[in-house]
Protein backbone atom coordinates (compact mmCIF):
# COMPACT_ATOMS: atom_id res chain seq x y z
CA UNK A 1 0.00 0.00 0.00
CA UNK A 2 1.34 3.42 -1.16
CA UNK A 3 2.59 5.95 1.82
CA UNK A 4 0.45 8.80 2.48
CA UNK A 5 2.68 11.09 1.18
CA UNK A 6 4.16 8.76 -1.57
CA UNK A 7 2.71 11.47 -4.40
CA UNK A 8 4.44 14.48 -2.67
CA UNK A 9 7.64 12.37 -2.00
CA UNK A 10 7.50 11.74 -5.74
CA UNK A 11 7.13 15.26 -7.12
CA UNK A 12 9.55 17.17 -5.09
CA UNK A 13 12.30 14.20 -6.50
CA UNK A 14 11.58 15.05 -9.94
CA UNK A 15 11.86 18.42 -9.62
CA UNK A 16 15.16 18.16 -7.86
CA UNK A 17 16.26 15.56 -11.13
CA UNK A 18 14.97 18.27 -13.45
CA UNK A 19 16.81 21.67 -11.22
CA UNK A 20 19.81 19.51 -11.22
CA UNK A 21 19.56 18.65 -14.99
CA UNK A 22 18.81 21.62 -16.31
CA UNK A 23 21.80 23.34 -14.01
CA UNK A 24 24.14 24.90 -16.87
CA UNK A 25 22.36 23.81 -19.87
CA UNK A 26 20.59 26.28 -21.62
CA UNK A 27 17.30 26.72 -21.47
CA UNK A 28 17.15 28.08 -25.02
CA UNK A 29 18.71 24.79 -26.69
CA UNK A 30 16.37 21.92 -24.09
CA UNK A 31 13.27 23.91 -26.05
CA UNK A 32 15.05 23.86 -29.38
CA UNK A 33 15.40 19.71 -28.99
CA UNK A 34 12.20 19.03 -27.17
CA UNK A 35 9.49 20.26 -29.00
CA UNK A 36 9.20 24.03 -27.34
CA UNK A 37 9.12 22.85 -24.46
CA UNK A 38 12.35 22.47 -21.94
CA UNK A 39 11.62 19.37 -19.59
CA UNK A 40 14.42 20.66 -16.77
CA UNK A 41 14.21 23.68 -14.50
CA UNK A 42 16.93 25.91 -15.24
CA UNK A 43 16.43 28.59 -12.24
CA UNK A 44 16.93 28.04 -8.70
CA UNK A 45 13.94 30.64 -7.70
CA UNK A 46 11.83 28.78 -10.15
CA UNK A 47 12.33 25.27 -8.56
CA UNK A 48 11.78 26.20 -5.02
CA UNK A 49 8.73 28.20 -6.47
CA UNK A 50 8.16 24.70 -7.76
CA UNK A 51 8.90 22.93 -4.87
CA UNK A 52 6.83 25.04 -2.31
CA UNK A 53 3.76 24.50 -5.00
CA UNK A 54 3.98 21.14 -5.44
CA UNK A 55 4.76 20.02 -1.42
CA UNK A 56 1.73 22.06 -0.81
CA UNK A 57 -0.42 19.72 -3.51
CA UNK A 58 1.09 16.60 -1.92
CA UNK A 59 -0.14 17.77 1.38
CA UNK A 60 -3.56 18.40 -0.08
CA UNK A 61 -3.68 15.19 -1.43
CA UNK A 62 -2.29 13.20 1.96
CA UNK A 63 -5.88 15.04 3.78
CA UNK A 64 -7.78 14.51 0.92
CA UNK A 65 -7.05 11.67 -0.94
CA UNK A 66 -4.70 9.70 1.06
CA UNK A 67 -2.83 6.84 -0.34
CA UNK A 68 -2.37 8.74 -3.51
CA UNK A 69 0.63 8.07 -5.80
CA UNK A 70 2.26 10.42 -8.61
CA UNK A 71 0.97 8.08 -11.17
CA UNK A 72 -3.04 8.86 -10.31
CA UNK A 73 -1.88 11.85 -9.03
CA UNK A 74 -3.07 14.33 -12.17
CA UNK A 75 -7.16 13.51 -11.67
CA UNK A 76 -7.09 15.45 -8.66
CA UNK A 77 -5.62 18.74 -9.86
CA UNK A 78 -9.03 20.60 -11.10
CA UNK A 79 -10.32 19.35 -7.41
CA UNK A 80 -7.68 20.70 -5.94
CA UNK A 81 -7.40 24.53 -8.26
CA UNK A 82 -11.57 25.10 -7.35
CA UNK A 83 -10.59 24.50 -3.73
CA UNK A 84 -8.28 27.71 -4.41
CA UNK A 85 -10.81 29.47 -6.31
CA UNK A 86 -12.94 28.76 -3.60
CA UNK A 87 -10.58 30.27 -1.04
CA UNK A 88 -10.46 33.58 -3.05
CA UNK A 89 -6.47 32.89 -4.17
CA UNK A 90 -5.98 34.77 -7.03
CA UNK A 91 -5.62 33.14 -11.19
CA UNK A 92 -1.92 33.98 -11.05
CA UNK A 93 -1.43 31.54 -8.17
CA UNK A 94 -3.52 29.09 -9.49
CA UNK A 95 -1.83 29.36 -13.01
CA UNK A 96 1.88 29.08 -10.59
CA UNK A 97 0.40 25.72 -8.60
CA UNK A 98 -0.93 24.18 -12.16
CA UNK A 99 2.68 24.52 -13.45
CA UNK A 100 4.40 23.66 -10.64
CA UNK A 101 2.06 20.41 -10.67
CA UNK A 102 2.19 20.00 -13.85
CA UNK A 103 6.45 20.08 -14.63
CA UNK A 104 6.48 17.58 -10.92
CA UNK A 105 4.17 15.22 -12.78
CA UNK A 106 5.79 15.63 -16.39
CA UNK A 107 1.85 16.32 -17.89
CA UNK A 108 1.11 19.51 -20.37
CA UNK A 109 -0.24 21.58 -17.18
CA UNK A 110 -3.40 22.98 -19.37
CA UNK A 111 -4.57 19.51 -19.60
CA UNK A 112 -4.50 19.33 -15.76
CA UNK A 113 -7.00 22.03 -15.10
CA UNK A 114 -9.19 24.92 -15.87
CA UNK A 115 -7.75 28.19 -13.42
CA UNK A 116 -9.24 31.51 -13.60
CA UNK A 117 -8.03 33.74 -16.20
CA UNK A 118 -5.63 36.58 -15.22
CA UNK A 119 -6.74 39.92 -16.37
CA UNK A 120 -4.36 43.28 -15.92
CA UNK A 121 -7.49 45.34 -14.83
CA UNK A 122 -8.06 42.59 -12.00
CA UNK A 123 -4.39 42.16 -11.00
CA UNK A 124 -3.40 44.02 -7.52
CA UNK A 125 0.59 42.85 -7.33
CA UNK A 126 2.03 46.51 -7.86
CA UNK A 127 -0.50 48.53 -9.01
CA UNK A 128 -2.20 48.72 -5.20
CA UNK A 129 -0.23 48.00 -2.38
CA UNK A 130 -1.68 46.54 0.98
CA UNK A 131 -1.63 48.36 3.89
CA UNK A 132 1.69 46.74 4.79
CA UNK A 133 3.61 47.05 1.89
CA UNK A 134 2.43 51.05 1.82
CA UNK A 135 4.30 51.33 5.65
CA UNK A 136 7.16 49.84 4.21
CA UNK A 137 7.61 51.55 1.56
CA UNK A 138 6.95 54.47 3.58
CA UNK A 139 9.78 53.33 5.66
CA UNK A 140 12.37 52.89 3.05
CA UNK A 141 11.17 55.93 0.57
CA UNK A 142 14.58 56.68 -0.22
CA UNK A 143 15.32 52.96 -1.01
CA UNK A 144 12.27 52.60 -3.19
CA UNK A 145 13.23 56.08 -4.92
CA UNK A 146 16.47 54.26 -6.22
CA UNK A 147 14.44 51.56 -7.06
CA UNK A 148 12.43 53.56 -9.59
CA UNK A 149 15.71 54.49 -11.25
CA UNK A 150 17.29 51.53 -11.52
CA UNK A 151 14.69 48.61 -11.95
CA UNK A 152 16.08 46.24 -9.58
CA UNK A 153 14.68 42.55 -9.11
CA UNK A 154 14.19 42.20 -5.20
CA UNK A 155 16.64 40.11 -3.31
CA UNK A 156 19.49 39.06 -5.17
CA UNK A 157 19.48 41.97 -7.41
CA UNK A 158 19.40 44.77 -4.57
CA UNK A 159 22.60 43.06 -3.05
CA UNK A 160 24.28 44.07 -5.93
CA UNK A 161 23.67 47.70 -5.75
CA UNK A 162 27.28 49.06 -4.74
CA UNK A 163 29.77 51.78 -5.58
CA UNK A 164 31.57 49.12 -7.94
CA UNK A 165 28.11 48.06 -10.41
CA UNK A 166 27.57 52.03 -10.79
CA UNK A 167 28.99 53.40 -13.73
CA UNK A 168 29.83 56.92 -14.18
CA UNK A 169 29.30 59.41 -17.34
CA UNK A 170 29.76 63.37 -17.10
CA UNK A 171 29.51 62.86 -13.64
CA UNK A 172 26.55 60.96 -13.25
CA UNK A 173 25.70 57.40 -12.48
CA UNK A 174 24.55 56.56 -15.75
CA UNK A 175 24.31 52.70 -16.14
CA UNK A 176 24.42 49.59 -13.19
CA UNK A 177 25.71 46.19 -14.11
CA UNK A 178 23.99 43.98 -12.76
CA UNK A 179 23.53 39.71 -12.44
CA UNK A 180 19.50 38.52 -12.82
CA UNK A 181 17.80 35.51 -13.59
CA UNK A 182 19.33 32.48 -14.74
CA UNK A 183 22.76 33.89 -13.99
CA UNK A 184 22.30 36.85 -17.13
CA UNK A 185 24.02 39.86 -17.04
CA UNK A 186 23.20 43.34 -17.92
CA UNK A 187 24.06 47.04 -17.80
CA UNK A 188 20.78 49.03 -17.48
CA UNK A 189 19.90 52.56 -17.92
CA UNK A 190 19.84 54.75 -14.83
CA UNK A 191 17.40 57.05 -14.88
CA UNK A 192 17.74 60.49 -13.52
CA UNK A 193 15.91 62.09 -11.00
CA UNK A 194 15.70 61.86 -7.22
CA UNK A 195 16.57 58.24 -6.80
CA UNK A 196 19.82 58.71 -9.18
CA UNK A 197 20.56 62.00 -6.88
CA UNK A 198 20.28 59.35 -3.69
CA UNK A 199 22.35 56.76 -5.26
CA UNK A 200 25.42 59.05 -6.09
CA UNK A 201 24.97 60.18 -2.62
CA UNK A 202 25.06 56.64 -1.44
CA UNK A 203 28.08 56.15 -3.49
CA UNK A 204 30.25 58.70 -2.80
CA UNK A 205 29.92 57.99 1.40
CA UNK A 206 30.14 54.13 1.06
CA UNK A 207 33.09 52.72 2.88
CA UNK A 208 34.21 50.41 0.29
CA UNK A 209 33.48 49.86 -3.33
CA UNK A 210 31.23 46.60 -2.42
CA UNK A 211 29.05 48.33 0.06
CA UNK A 212 25.54 47.41 -0.25
CA UNK A 213 23.77 51.02 -1.06
CA UNK A 214 19.88 49.48 -0.09
CA UNK A 215 18.11 48.25 3.22
CA UNK A 216 16.57 44.91 3.17
CA UNK A 217 13.64 46.56 1.83
CA UNK A 218 11.29 43.66 3.77
CA UNK A 219 7.81 43.67 2.53
CA UNK A 220 8.32 46.97 0.03
CA UNK A 221 6.23 46.61 -3.10
CA UNK A 222 9.72 46.24 -5.06
CA UNK A 223 7.66 45.21 -8.73
CA UNK A 224 5.33 48.29 -8.50
CA UNK A 225 9.13 49.99 -8.23
CA UNK A 226 10.41 47.95 -11.23
CA UNK A 227 6.76 49.00 -13.26
CA UNK A 228 7.52 53.05 -12.44
CA UNK A 229 11.40 52.31 -14.46
CA UNK A 230 9.85 50.43 -16.87
CA UNK A 231 7.32 53.17 -17.58
CA UNK A 232 10.41 55.60 -17.43
CA UNK A 233 12.12 53.50 -20.21
CA UNK A 234 9.77 53.67 -22.30
CA UNK A 235 9.45 56.92 -22.55
CA UNK A 236 12.79 57.43 -22.87
CA UNK A 237 13.21 55.31 -25.40
CA UNK A 238 10.43 57.23 -27.39
CA UNK A 239 11.69 60.53 -26.78
CA UNK A 240 15.22 58.64 -27.94
CA UNK A 241 13.76 57.81 -31.52
CA UNK A 242 14.32 54.08 -30.47
CA UNK A 243 10.48 53.36 -31.58
CA UNK A 244 10.49 51.48 -34.71
CA UNK A 245 6.72 52.31 -35.92
CA UNK A 246 5.73 48.86 -35.31
CA UNK A 247 2.82 48.40 -32.92
CA UNK A 248 2.22 45.15 -30.61
CA UNK A 249 -1.54 45.26 -29.54
CA UNK A 250 -2.21 43.25 -26.10
CA UNK A 251 -5.19 40.97 -26.69
CA UNK A 252 -7.65 39.30 -23.98
CA UNK A 253 -5.72 40.78 -21.45
CA UNK A 254 -8.07 43.89 -20.72
CA UNK A 255 -5.55 46.65 -22.36
CA UNK A 256 -6.52 48.90 -25.14
CA UNK A 257 -3.42 50.29 -25.89
CA UNK A 258 -0.65 49.70 -28.68
CA UNK A 259 2.51 49.98 -28.25
CA UNK A 260 5.72 50.72 -30.05
CA UNK A 261 7.89 47.12 -30.22
CA UNK A 262 11.23 49.28 -30.78
CA UNK A 263 10.44 50.85 -27.40
CA UNK A 264 9.95 47.54 -26.03
CA UNK A 265 12.66 45.79 -27.01
CA UNK A 266 14.34 48.52 -25.47
CA UNK A 267 12.11 48.07 -21.87
CA UNK A 268 12.92 44.38 -21.98
CA UNK A 269 16.65 44.92 -22.11
CA UNK A 270 16.74 47.00 -19.07
CA UNK A 271 14.61 45.14 -17.22
CA UNK A 272 16.76 41.98 -17.99
CA UNK A 273 14.46 39.82 -20.05
CA UNK A 274 14.63 37.90 -23.26
CA UNK A 275 14.00 40.13 -26.66
CA UNK A 276 10.42 39.69 -28.00
CA UNK A 277 8.46 39.34 -25.23
CA UNK A 278 6.22 41.82 -25.46
CA UNK A 279 3.31 40.56 -23.37
CA UNK A 280 5.73 40.56 -20.29
CA UNK A 281 7.04 43.98 -20.43
CA UNK A 282 3.28 45.27 -21.66
CA UNK A 283 1.16 42.92 -19.27
CA UNK A 284 3.51 42.57 -16.33
CA UNK A 285 4.81 46.24 -16.07
CA UNK A 286 3.88 48.98 -18.39
CA UNK A 287 0.33 48.53 -17.54
CA UNK A 288 0.52 48.70 -13.75
CA UNK A 289 3.67 52.13 -14.29
CA UNK A 290 0.76 54.01 -16.02
CA UNK A 291 1.84 53.73 -19.71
Amino acid sequence: MPRKNAAKNTMLYNLRQQAKQGRGNSKREAKASHGGVSPYIHSQATYESYAQQAARYGDWLADHHPRTTADNAAQYVQEYIDSMKAQKMSAWTQQLARAAIGKALGVAPTSLAQTEKRHADKIMRGRVETEHAAAASEKYADDMSICECIGIRHNKEGKQVTPDNCNWSNGHIDSINLIGKGGRPRTAVVLPGKGRDLLEARCQTAKTGSTPLLGSMTGCNVHGARAKYAAGCYAKALSEGRGNGQMYSPKGKGLQKSYDKGALDYVNAQLGHGAGRYDVAVYNYLSYGGV
